[in-house]
């Protein structure tokens, strides 16, 4: 019986490997997690925030959607900051937050 729950687990790191360099690209240390629940929660994360800044940006609204995202995460939010440093604080942030104790 433990056997698929193993087998399941091995799969799904075997794809987290597979995608690790891809998520060092983006700025997610996956490896650094401590759990692959970790990793796709701070993926999707990524993902929600880069569909608002575009979908925003689309509708000249981005600075007022990052301000919404600076204040849903706690964090000061500073209108002369450029978009990209303004996201990338963000994903910081989302991060951080995933970190197991140890790694901070």
């Amino acid at each position: 019986e433990g056997r698929p729950n193993e087998r399941e687990e091995s799969l799904r790191w075997l794809v987290a490997a597979t995608f690790c360099n891809t998520w060092t690209e983006r700025g997610i240390p996956g490896e650094r997690l401590g759990s692959l629940e970790a990793v796709e929660s701070l993926v999707e994360q990524s993902d929600r925030l880069l569909g608002i800044v575009l979908y925003s940006d689309m509708i000249n609204r981005t600075q007022a959607a990052l301000q919404s995202e600076h204040k849903k995460l706690g964090v000061p939010f500073d209108f002369k900051l450029p978009t990209d440093v303004l996201v990338e604080r963000l994903k910081q942030v989302m991060v951080w937050r995933c970190f197991p104790m140890g790694e901070l």
